[in-house]
C-alpha cells in the first residue's frame, strides 16, 4: 500500500517554516496573493531576519488546520503504539506531518551529531517500508527523499525537543480559502516595506513587539552580518540565503501583476531581475572571500548600498503605477 500527498518545488525555502507549507499550496496560483501579502515584508529580531511570523506560520496561514500534538500527549490517548503506523494513519486521512526528531538516526542528514530538528513528512510506501520526507539534509537544499519506517521511529523516539523552539508533532489539514485580496492591499503592504510600518495586522500575523520592519532595517542588519562575515567574526550564516529569496518574491510579484493586466510593470521586470541576480553575485563573491580568509571588502559594501537604492526607486515605482492604475479605474480589484 502507498499514498503520497501531493507536493511541489516551494518558490522559496529559507527556513522549514516556509518550505513545507509552500510546496504544498504552490499547485496553482490561488495562494499568490496570500503570499505577496505575507512575504513582501521583512522582519528583523535580534536572533535574526525573517519574512511574516516565524513562530506561527503554518498556524496563521488560512489554507490549513493546523493540530498540534505534544510528545507527552501520544502515549497517553493514541492507541497505535507504533509512531510509524500513526504516521501512515494521519497521511490516509490527508494530513501532512511536520516531526521533531533527531536527525543523527536518519541517514540523509550527513552530521551524525544528535540535533533536534523538523522534518515534513507528505507519503509512504508500506511495500518498501518508507516515507517520503523533505528537509534541508546534507546538501542544504530542501530537498524531497525518502527514509525508511525504521529510521524514522528511532529519530522520533530518541528525540529530547526541549533543546529546540518547535516540538512535537504538528499536522496540516489543506481546506479550501478563497482570498479576497486587492490591489490597494499590494500597494499598503508595499509601502509599509518601504518605510518599515508594521504589517502584522490584516494578513494574518501576529503582533511582534521585539521586531523592527522594512527595507532599511534590513539593508542594516545585511550590511552588519556581511561584516561580521568577513571579519571572520561570529555572523547569521541564515541571513543572506533569507535576503536573495526576498529578491525572488519581489520579482515573482512583479510577474504576477503582469499577468493581471499591469501592463506598465513591463518594464520594471528586466530591473527586478537585475536585482535578485546581483545579489546571488554578492553571496558568491562573499562565500569566495571567507574561503581565502580576505578581510571587509569595502567593495561589498558599496554594492549593497546601489542594490540598496536601486530597490527603493523599484519599489516606489512599482507603488506609483498601482496607485495610478486605482486611481484610472476608480475601483480597487480583487487579485486571484
Amino acid at each position: 500500500m502507498k499514498k503520497i500527498l501531493p507536493v511541489n518545488k516551494p518558490p522559496l525555502t529559507a527556513y522549514m517554516n516556509h518550505a513545507p507549507i509552500l510546496s504544498i499550496l504552490s499547485d496553482n496560483e490561488k495562494y499568490l496573493p496570500w503570499f505577496f501579502l505575507n512575504y513582501i515584508q521583512m522582519r528583523v529580531r535580534d536572533d535574526g531576519m525573517d519574512f511574516y511570523h516565524f513562530y506561527t506560520s503554518h498556524y496563521s496561514c488560512p489554507f490549513f488546520n493546523t493540530t498540534y500534538l505534544s510528545r507527552q500527549f501520544l502515549p497517553k490517548y493514541i492507541k497505535h503504539k507504533n509512531i510509524c503506523d500513526f504516521f501512515t494513519h494521519c497521511i490516509d486521512d490527508n494530513y501532512y506531518i511536520i516531526a521533531i526528531i533527531d536527525t543523527s538516526f536518519i541517514e540523509l542528514y550527513s552530521s551524525s551529531n544528535r540535533d533536534a530538528h523538523p522534518i515534513f513528512i507528505y507519503g509512504y510506501d508500506k511495500n518498501n517500508e518508507t516515507f517520503s520526507v523533505a528537509d534541508f539534509f546534507n546538501n542544504g537544499i530542501f530537498s524531497f527523499k525518502n527514509t525508511s519506517f525504521l529510521e524514522l521511529e528511532f529519530a522520533y523516539k530518541n528525540c529530547d525537543d526541549r533543546s529546540y523552539w518547535m516540538n512535537g508533532i504538528h499536522l496540516l489539514q489543506r481546506i479550501e480559502y478563497i482570498p479576497k485580496y486587492t490591489v490597494s492591499s499590494i500597494i499598503d503592504s508595499l509601502k509599509k516595506y518601504l518605510y518599515g510600518h508594521e504589517t502584522s495586522i490584516g494578513y494574518n500575523q501576529n503582533i511582534d513587539e521585539n521586531s523592527v520592519f522594512g527595507l532599511n532595517v534590513s539593508y542594516d542588519r545585511l550590511l552588519k552580518e556581511i561584516q561580521n562575515y568577513e571579519s571572520l567574526r561570529p555572523y547569521d550564516n541564515r541571513l543572506l540565503p533569507v535576503f536573495c529569496a526576498h529578491k525572488i518574491v519581489l520579482k515573482m510579484l512583479n510577474e504576477f501583476l503582469i499577468k493581471n493586466d499591469f501592463s506598465e510593470l513591463v518594464p520594471l521586470q528586466l530591473e527586478y531581475d537585475y536585482l535578485y541576480k546581483q545579489f546571488i553575485i554578492l553571496r558568491n563573491n562573499i562565500l569566495k572571500s571567507r574561503l581565502k580568509n580576505k578581510i571587509y571588502d569595502e567593495d561589498n559594501e558599496s554594492q549593497i548600498y546601489k542594490l540598496k537604492n536601486i530597490e527603493i526607486n523599484l519599489i516606489q515605482d512599482t507603488i506609483n503605477i498601482l496607485e495610478n492604475e486605482v486611481k484610472k479605474a476608480k475601483t480597487d480589484r480583487l487579485l486571484y
